[in-house]
């Protein structure tokens, strides 16, 4: 005989008697808990009372990171959703979305996540989502005919049209310029096609001061809350922007490092995929990580490496940013050696920064070169070389390929973005030099 599994139910009260009917109709499951409020069904899952959840879409409090809290307690979650909810609660994580009032279709649901089935039930009354449909492709779950065609998204799904490609500019503790690369970087790309850039660096969030953006509020920060509550769309991320150049749009980063809990490894993970939805070219900073393990999928939870890693692992090209001195070669090494325990598609550029005679002998090229091929054989490198007019760009709140892009850096991160799969950032021009953010 099969073990039954126990219920804990949080929905309106006029659907509670049916639904509660319906289950303990079931030799294999029960309704435990009749809960009156979202600390309740925690609390349940916590105590190992219930070990399924079914709760309405609705409550106020409810948020990806409830839906994930109660799934590492080792609960299934069944949402109920109405025609208002569905679209909204069907990216906050949960194993099943049912109808409110369809009791046969909650039990239907809550079978499913018993077996393993993991899909969306409707009942004949619900008139299929178009998105929905076209986001993620039917799938069989089993012949029972409560369950419906779809399915949560895997990592690359749920997008509509063409996906821009996504650059995550990370690097070695210890300012190799990181920051400074992924704006000149962005500029470069925005040259020839609309680009968006990112301030996903948890720990030292800086592109708003360097782009002279006002720091009083976190573009981040706002959509983080809206991922959670699985509201982010289009419009949301688009007023969240701040236009800098015609083609270059910046979403500023942490207004204090301290407020890192707000931006989940999922949340941001979102807000890069559907900034992709709009732009051909979505450049991320990304913090240097601890070097500690990080976890091996992408939760709402998570420490600050474990944000970095989503973004890496989504990305379609990584530059990977050291300095140009032993050290920075040192932590290069450490960093490409976390790297490989990630499991991400794409492999990192490696890029030199400040390169300079004084750090590296007469011939810089070569010493790196040489160094290089001990931690990575075969591969090349870009160099960044040591250039006084990017402080002086950055002191205006520009990059150096918008303030001086005949510099030799300022080429160099030309270069450097038209080797990224599918670039064709053009050389830098004199003419070009209007900004739209003012002072």
């Amino acid at each position: 005989m099969s073990p039954r599994h126990s219920v804990a139910l949080l929905a309106d009260p006029e659907d509670e008697g049916r639904i509660v009917q319906a289950v303990d109709a079931r030799a294999d499951l029960k309704v435990v808990r009749r809960c009156a409020d979202l600390p309740e069904v925690r609390a349940a899952v916590r105590a190992g009372i219930a070990d399924l959840v079914v709760l309405r879409a609705a409550e106020p409090d409810l948020d990806a990171l409830v839906i994930e809290e109660l799934r590492i307690g080792g609960a299934g979650v069944v949402l109920l959703v109405d025609a208002s909810t569905r679209a909204q609660a069907r990216s906050l994580g949960a194993d099943a979305l049912a109808l409110k009032d369809d009791a046969e279709g909650i039990v239907e649901a809550l079978e499913a996540r018993i077996r393993g089935g993991i899909g969306l039930v409707t009942s004949d009354s619900m008139p299929p989502d178009p998105f929905e449909e076209a986001a993620c492709p039917a799938r069989d779950l089993g012949s029972d005919a409560g369950l419906g065609p779809d399915a949560p998204p895997s990592d690359k799904a749920g997008t509509e049209g063409p996906q821009g490609r996504i650059v995550a500019v990370w690097g070695t503790s210890g300012a190799p310029g990181r920051s400074t690369l992924a704006l000149g970087i962005a500029h470069a790309l925005a040259e020839d096609s609309p680009t968006i850039l990112i301030d996903g660096d948890l720990r030292n969030p800086s592109l708003a001061h360097m782009a002279g953006i006002p720091v009083d509020s976190s573009g981040i920060a706002a959509l983080s809350r809206a991922a959670l509550r699985g509201a982010l769309d289009g419009l949301g991320l688009e007023g969240a922007l701040t236009p800098y150049t015609d083609h270059l749009s910046i979403l500023t980063g942490l207004t204090t490092p301290h407020r890192w809990r707000e931006v989940g490894p999922a949340a941001l993970d979102a807000i890069v995929t559907a900034a992709a939805r709009m732009s051909p070219w979505v450049v991320v900073d990304l913090a240097a990580v601890s070097l500690d393990e990080v976890a091996d999928e992408t939760r709402q939870i998570g420490d600050r490496d474990d944000t970095t890693a989503a973004i890496l692992r989504r990305a379609d090209e990584i530059l990977c940013v050291a300095r140009a001195d032993v050290l920075g070669i040192s932590r290069l090494a450490h960093a490409l050696a976390w790297f490989e325990e990630l499991g991400a598609s794409a492999q990192p550029r490696i890029v030199i920064n400040r390169v300079d005679s004084a750090a590296t002998g007469p011939r810089p090229s070569g010493a790196i070169g040489a160094a290089l091929q001990a931690i990575i054989p075969g591969r090349s490198a870009h160099l960044i070389p040591e250039d006084a007019m990017v402080a002086k760009g950055l002191l205006k709140g520009r990059s150096v390929v918008a303030a001086s892009p005949k510099s030799p850096a300022a080429q160099a991160l030309s270069d450097a973005a038209r080797s990224l799969g599918g670039a064709g950032a053009r050389a830098p021009r004199g003419t070009r030099r209007g900004r739209r953010v003012k002072h």
